[in-house]
Protein backbone atom coordinates (compact mmCIF):
# COMPACT_ATOMS: atom_id res chain seq x y z
CA UNK A 1 0.00 0.00 0.00
CA UNK A 2 0.85 3.66 -0.65
CA UNK A 3 2.22 5.94 2.01
CA UNK A 4 -0.80 7.91 3.47
CA UNK A 5 1.11 11.04 4.36
CA UNK A 6 2.08 11.17 0.46
CA UNK A 7 -0.56 12.84 -1.93
CA UNK A 8 0.99 11.41 -4.69
CA UNK A 9 4.37 9.05 -5.79
CA UNK A 10 5.88 10.97 -8.67
CA UNK A 11 9.22 12.09 -9.86
CA UNK A 12 10.18 15.36 -8.30
CA UNK A 13 9.18 18.48 -10.40
CA UNK A 14 12.18 20.03 -12.69
CA UNK A 15 11.43 22.87 -11.06
CA UNK A 16 9.27 25.51 -8.85
CA UNK A 17 7.62 27.74 -11.28
CA UNK A 18 7.34 31.37 -9.53
CA UNK A 19 5.18 31.92 -6.91
CA UNK A 20 4.00 35.37 -6.33
CA UNK A 21 1.92 37.53 -3.71
CA UNK A 22 -1.21 39.53 -4.50
CA UNK A 23 0.60 43.09 -4.13
CA UNK A 24 4.44 42.40 -3.64
CA UNK A 25 6.41 39.56 -5.15
CA UNK A 26 7.93 36.80 -2.80
CA UNK A 27 11.20 35.99 -3.32
CA UNK A 28 12.65 32.95 -5.41
CA UNK A 29 13.47 29.89 -3.45
CA UNK A 30 16.84 29.05 -2.47
CA UNK A 31 18.31 25.68 -1.68
CA UNK A 32 20.87 24.85 0.92
CA UNK A 33 22.86 21.65 0.88
CA UNK A 34 21.23 18.89 3.15
CA UNK A 35 24.00 17.50 5.09
CA UNK A 36 23.42 14.16 6.96
CA UNK A 37 24.62 13.40 10.36
CA UNK A 38 24.83 11.06 12.90
CA UNK A 39 21.73 10.14 15.16
CA UNK A 40 21.70 12.56 18.17
CA UNK A 41 18.03 11.75 19.14
CA UNK A 42 15.86 8.88 19.14
CA UNK A 43 11.96 8.47 18.55
CA UNK A 44 10.25 6.71 22.22
CA UNK A 45 6.74 6.07 23.30
CA UNK A 46 4.92 8.32 25.27
CA UNK A 47 1.85 8.08 27.59
CA UNK A 48 1.10 12.19 27.30
CA UNK A 49 -2.41 12.91 26.58
CA UNK A 50 -3.54 14.27 23.47
CA UNK A 51 -6.21 16.95 23.93
CA UNK A 52 -8.16 17.12 20.25
CA UNK A 53 -9.96 20.06 20.88
CA UNK A 54 -7.38 22.10 22.30
CA UNK A 55 -5.20 21.13 19.60
CA UNK A 56 -7.86 22.37 17.24
CA UNK A 57 -7.77 25.57 18.89
CA UNK A 58 -4.01 26.42 18.39
CA UNK A 59 -4.03 25.30 14.87
CA UNK A 60 -7.03 27.99 14.36
CA UNK A 61 -5.39 30.52 15.93
CA UNK A 62 -2.23 30.52 14.21
CA UNK A 63 -1.77 33.51 11.94
CA UNK A 64 -0.96 32.43 8.57
CA UNK A 65 -3.15 29.59 6.81
CA UNK A 66 -4.29 27.77 3.74
CA UNK A 67 -7.36 29.00 1.47
CA UNK A 68 -8.30 26.76 -1.71
CA UNK A 69 -6.13 23.96 -2.82
CA UNK A 70 -4.21 24.13 -6.22
CA UNK A 71 -4.31 26.30 -8.91
CA UNK A 72 -6.29 28.44 -6.51
CA UNK A 73 -4.34 27.78 -3.65
CA UNK A 74 -2.86 30.73 -1.19
CA UNK A 75 -1.57 31.24 2.20
CA UNK A 76 -3.27 34.20 4.16
CA UNK A 77 -2.59 36.13 7.05
CA UNK A 78 -4.98 36.56 10.34
CA UNK A 79 -6.29 39.45 8.61
CA UNK A 80 -7.04 37.59 5.23
CA UNK A 81 -4.16 39.44 3.28
CA UNK A 82 -2.61 36.68 0.40
CA UNK A 83 0.88 36.31 1.51
CA UNK A 84 1.70 33.34 -1.30
CA UNK A 85 -0.55 32.38 -4.20
CA UNK A 86 -0.69 29.14 -6.63
CA UNK A 87 -0.91 29.46 -9.76
CA UNK A 88 -1.96 27.76 -13.23
CA UNK A 89 1.51 25.86 -13.67
CA UNK A 90 2.06 25.33 -9.54
CA UNK A 91 -0.51 25.15 -7.18
CA UNK A 92 -0.42 25.32 -3.21
CA UNK A 93 -1.54 21.85 -1.48
CA UNK A 94 -0.59 22.34 2.28
CA UNK A 95 0.26 25.66 4.80
CA UNK A 96 1.01 25.02 7.84
CA UNK A 97 2.49 27.54 10.10
CA UNK A 98 5.19 26.99 12.95
CA UNK A 99 4.56 26.93 16.41
CA UNK A 100 5.31 30.16 16.94
CA UNK A 101 3.90 31.47 13.70
CA UNK A 102 6.86 32.62 12.16
CA UNK A 103 7.26 30.49 9.10
CA UNK A 104 5.01 28.91 7.11
CA UNK A 105 5.88 25.53 5.89
CA UNK A 106 3.97 25.32 2.21
CA UNK A 107 3.49 21.95 0.23
CA UNK A 108 3.62 22.32 -3.99
CA UNK A 109 2.51 18.68 -4.46
CA UNK A 110 4.97 15.92 -5.71
CA UNK A 111 7.18 16.49 -2.27
CA UNK A 112 8.27 19.80 -3.00
CA UNK A 113 8.23 21.86 0.17
CA UNK A 114 9.06 25.18 1.47
CA UNK A 115 9.78 27.53 4.18
CA UNK A 116 8.44 30.76 3.78
CA UNK A 117 9.24 33.68 5.95
CA UNK A 118 6.28 36.35 5.37
CA UNK A 119 7.55 38.94 6.81
CA UNK A 120 10.81 38.68 4.53
CA UNK A 121 9.33 36.92 1.95
CA UNK A 122 12.33 34.26 2.20
CA UNK A 123 11.59 30.90 0.91
CA UNK A 124 13.42 27.94 1.45
CA UNK A 125 13.37 25.13 -0.55
CA UNK A 126 13.78 21.73 1.61
CA UNK A 127 14.86 18.51 0.35
CA UNK A 128 12.55 16.17 -1.34
CA UNK A 129 14.06 12.99 -0.74
CA UNK A 130 16.73 11.48 1.34
CA UNK A 131 19.94 10.12 0.56
CA UNK A 132 20.60 7.19 -1.54
CA UNK A 133 18.97 5.57 -4.45
CA UNK A 134 14.95 4.56 -4.58
CA UNK A 135 13.47 6.19 -1.97
CA UNK A 136 10.13 7.88 -1.54
CA UNK A 137 9.36 11.70 -1.49
CA UNK A 138 9.35 13.63 1.61
CA UNK A 139 6.20 14.41 3.67
CA UNK A 140 7.45 16.96 6.11
CA UNK A 141 5.58 18.18 9.55
CA UNK A 142 6.66 20.80 12.24
CA UNK A 143 8.16 19.34 15.59
CA UNK A 144 9.12 22.86 16.80
CA UNK A 145 10.46 26.07 14.85
CA UNK A 146 13.64 24.98 14.29
CA UNK A 147 12.80 20.69 13.53
CA UNK A 148 10.38 19.17 10.96
CA UNK A 149 9.85 15.42 10.88
CA UNK A 150 10.34 13.68 7.66
CA UNK A 151 8.56 10.34 6.60
CA UNK A 152 9.85 8.45 3.50
CA UNK A 153 10.64 5.31 3.05
CA UNK A 154 12.53 2.74 0.50
CA UNK A 155 10.77 1.77 -2.53
CA UNK A 156 10.37 -2.24 -3.44
CA UNK A 157 11.98 -3.37 -6.51
CA UNK A 158 11.33 -6.09 -8.77
CA UNK A 159 13.75 -8.59 -9.91
CA UNK A 160 15.97 -6.15 -12.37
CA UNK A 161 16.04 -4.57 -9.57
CA UNK A 162 14.05 -1.18 -10.70
CA UNK A 163 11.49 0.50 -8.59
CA UNK A 164 8.20 -1.50 -8.48
CA UNK A 165 5.19 0.83 -9.96
CA UNK A 166 2.00 -0.06 -8.16
CA UNK A 167 0.27 0.76 -4.90
CA UNK A 168 2.20 -1.86 -2.94
CA UNK A 169 5.45 -0.02 -3.71
CA UNK A 170 6.76 0.64 -0.04
CA UNK A 171 9.53 -1.66 1.30
CA UNK A 172 9.73 0.14 4.43
CA UNK A 173 9.27 3.43 6.11
CA UNK A 174 11.74 5.84 7.29
CA UNK A 175 11.33 9.14 9.30
CA UNK A 176 13.88 11.48 9.53
CA UNK A 177 14.29 14.99 11.49
CA UNK A 178 15.40 17.65 9.73
CA UNK A 179 16.81 20.44 11.35
CA UNK A 180 16.23 23.84 9.74
CA UNK A 181 19.34 26.04 11.31
CA UNK A 182 22.34 23.95 9.87
CA UNK A 183 20.30 21.74 7.20
CA UNK A 184 21.08 18.57 8.38
CA UNK A 185 18.89 15.32 8.33
CA UNK A 186 19.21 12.53 10.88
CA UNK A 187 17.91 9.11 10.46
CA UNK A 188 15.00 8.20 13.62
CA UNK A 189 15.12 4.49 14.43
CA UNK A 190 11.24 3.41 14.31
CA UNK A 191 10.58 1.76 18.11
CA UNK A 192 7.80 -0.74 15.92
CA UNK A 193 8.10 -4.69 15.91
CA UNK A 194 9.91 -6.04 13.07
CA UNK A 195 7.10 -7.19 11.18
CA UNK A 196 5.79 -3.86 10.89
CA UNK A 197 8.09 -2.64 7.76
CA UNK A 198 5.03 -0.05 6.62
CA UNK A 199 4.54 2.86 9.19
CA UNK A 200 2.30 6.40 8.43
CA UNK A 201 2.46 9.53 10.27
CA UNK A 202 -1.40 10.22 11.18
CA UNK A 203 -0.82 13.79 12.88
CA UNK A 204 1.73 15.51 14.76
CA UNK A 205 0.84 17.73 17.87
CA UNK A 206 1.60 21.19 18.63
CA UNK A 207 4.48 20.06 21.24
CA UNK A 208 5.78 17.66 18.37
CA UNK A 209 3.93 14.40 19.76
CA UNK A 210 3.99 11.65 16.38
CA UNK A 211 0.97 9.74 16.21
CA UNK A 212 2.00 6.82 14.21
CA UNK A 213 -0.02 3.37 13.07
CA UNK A 214 0.75 1.11 10.08
CA UNK A 215 -1.09 -0.25 7.28
CA UNK A 216 1.30 -3.51 6.58
CA UNK A 217 -0.58 -6.26 5.03
CA UNK A 218 2.22 -8.57 6.12
CA UNK A 219 1.50 -7.67 9.86
CA UNK A 220 -1.43 -8.65 12.43
CA UNK A 221 -0.84 -5.99 15.39
CA UNK A 222 -3.24 -3.26 15.45
CA UNK A 223 -3.16 -0.34 13.23
CA UNK A 224 -2.54 1.84 16.26
CA UNK A 225 1.20 1.98 17.19
CA UNK A 226 0.49 4.98 20.03
CA UNK A 227 2.36 8.16 20.36
CA UNK A 228 6.28 9.05 20.70
CA UNK A 229 8.24 11.90 20.82
CA UNK A 230 11.86 13.04 19.26
CA UNK A 231 14.21 12.59 22.30
CA UNK A 232 18.06 13.56 22.70
CA UNK A 233 20.27 10.44 23.25
CA UNK A 234 21.38 10.54 26.41
CA UNK A 235 25.60 9.59 26.56
CA UNK A 236 24.49 6.92 29.27
CA UNK A 237 22.10 4.62 26.74
CA UNK A 238 24.00 2.98 23.88
CA UNK A 239 23.05 4.67 20.29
Amino acid sequence: MTLRFLISFLLPSMALAQKHRAEEPAASPTSAPTTAKAPAHELVPTKETVDDAAEQKIADARPYKLQGRGSDGKIVDAAGQVVLEGDPKVGIYGGTASPDGKSVLVYYGDANYEILNPVTKERLRLPSEPPGKNKLGFGFYWIDNDTLLGASGDLKLDRRGQPVRDDDNVARTRLYLYHLANHTLEELKIPVPPDVKQVFVSSVTSTGLIHLMHDDPGSKRPEDLGWFKARAQSASRPK
